[in-house]
């Protein structure tokens, strides 16, 4: 007997609200064109690209246009913020970069890669619950630290960090905050002046729209050597033709975002709190991983870890059962491994492996909780059966 699916891997990516699919079919079948072509079509396309940066304006409240920046994904918008603002700052010999332990792949791998070119880091640690300490940032910094990097919601704990307290200890140390916001952006209210944000990336099929578009917020006189070299697109910081279509539809859920996230939030946090009281109503020794629902988590987040149960078999247990979860850091979901940021918070690897990460929506009714706990009931019980190290407890 089939089963209706009922989708809980929104931390990975959402599917496209309805006025951003209709902008973008608009937008691929009649106002079609190269931004950089000096003909109609060119015009029209320019004038698109042009008006798409001001709902991202909105959202991050950017005090100009031109300090949104168009990329192919929040991957490279962290890597032209790292390695960007590290290159440009080579010459004065500022070469070290500060960030927490628990930084998104793309954060952590780019820093990696500038290590192997003669940078220096100093990676913080976070506490129980994965924030990471302004105070111990502010320790970190040194006189030629060219950079901090710290992420507003955390991918595998839900956890939200305080960006606006960072921001203000790299203000006064005349430090460039580079914050990674592509978890919560669009979820959360972002306001990048007033928390002190130099450069942010974003993730626009995060929150309803295309794959293939990211963000790059760049305060203005923020210096950045481009990683792509070619046109002078994107205000001579990215090179190459922009993706009109699926930019247009980012800025749509953009600005869907920007109308209803108070209510989404609300709605969301309710969501996070049914869901766990239900789960203790059907299931035994679990645990939440990071703090409970309200201002210090991620709104549409749960990451929830069974005892003595994989996480790989519990996710493909449930989808054959129709409920779609993630299992894993994302990016990282191919490799059967303890997920750093859990064994950074201090998280027992028998707990660790077998941890759930759930993404609510605004949509969801209180019947498909009730379904997809029980779901996670029948399956941790069933999976259970199998342990020996359950049986032995």
């Amino acid at each position: 007997m089939s089963v209706s699916p009922l989708y809980l891997d929104s931390l990975s990516t959402t599917p496209l609200s309805d006025g951003v699919r209709q902008a973008m079919e608009e937008q691929r079948l009649v106002f079609f064109g190269n931004p950089s072509s000096a003909n109609a079509s060119g015009l029209r396309a320019r004038i698109a690209l042009g008006e798409s940066r001001e709902p991202f304006r909105c959202l991050i409240h950017a005090a100009l246009e031109e300090e949104i920046l168009f990329t192919s994904g929040a991957t490279e918008s962290a890597n032209l913020a790292i390695k960007g603002v590290a290159w440009a700052s080579a010459d004065s010999e500022r070469i070290h970069i500060v960030l927490s332990e628990i930084e998104h792949p793309a954060v952590e791998e780019s820093v990696r890669f500038l290590e192997s070119q003669g940078f220096t880091a100093t990676r913080v640690a976070v506490d129980p619950e994965g924030r990471v300490s302004p105070d111990s940032i502010r320790e970190a910094i040194r006189p030629d630290t060219c950079l901090v990097a710290a992420h507003l919601g955390n991918y595998d704990s839900g956890t939200v960090q305080p960006i606006a307290e960072i921001g203000a200890v790299c203000r006064q140390l005349s430090v460039p905050l580079f914050c990674d916001a592509s978890l919560s952006g669009g979820w959360l209210p972002i306001n990048v002046q007033a928390m002190g944000i130099d450069l942010l990336s974003l993730a626009p099929h995060r929150f309803g729209g295309p794959s293939g578009v990211g963000v790059l917020y760049r305060r203005r006189n923020s210096v950045l050597e481009p990683l792509l070299h070619g046109g002078r697109q994107e205000f001579m910081f990215r090179a190459g033709t922009e993706n009109v279509e699926g930019i247009v539809g980012a800025a749509v859920s953009a600005r869907l975002a920007s109308d209803g996230m108070a209510l989404r939030l609300e709605r969301c946090v309710g969501l996070q709190r049914l869901f766990l009281a239900r789960l203790s109503e059907e299931v035994t020794h679990w645990r939440l991983n990071g703090p409970e629902p309200g201002p210090g988590r991620d709104p549409h987040h749960l990451s929830i870890s069974f005892q003595h149960v994989e996480a790989e078999a519990l996710a493909l247990r449930l989808d054959l059962r129709g409920i779609q979860v993630g299992a894993g850091t994302g990016c990282r979901s191919r490799e059967l491994k303890l997920s750093p940021v859990l064994a950074a918070m201090g998280v027992p690897k028998e707990w660790a492996l077998g941890t759930l990460l759930i993404g609510l929506s605004e949509t969801l009714s209180e019947q498909e909780i009730d379904r997809a706990v029980k779901e996670i009931a029948a399956a941790v019980a069933k999976l259970r059966e199998m342990s020996a190290g359950w049986k032995m407890m």
